[in-house]
């Protein structure tokens, strides 16, 4: 298992269809044998910067509440 580090702009990049990274992310996010981690700074810079992501703030913010994201606390 490979422990990794999700941070603010993976997890933009994981709802940026647009993003030249998007791709490379989610191939990241769905390998199963990743353990993914994130701090709260990340999801708070996350939330902040969907809101506020020029141009794109409305497609960004519905892409978020359609995904999968499930989050564990611990």
């Amino acid at each position: 298992m490979n422990n990794i580090l999700i941070d603010t702009n993976l997890l933009i990049y994981a709802i940026d269809e647009d993003s030249k990274y998007y791709n490379s992310v989610q191939k990241i996010l769905y390998d199963e044998s990743n353990n993914l981690f994130t701090t709260s700074k990340n999801i708070s810079e996350f939330l902040s910067v969907i809101t506020r992501y020029p141009g794109k703030s409305i497609s960004l913010k519905s892409k978020f509440s359609r995904s999968n994201f499930i989050v564990h606390f611990s």
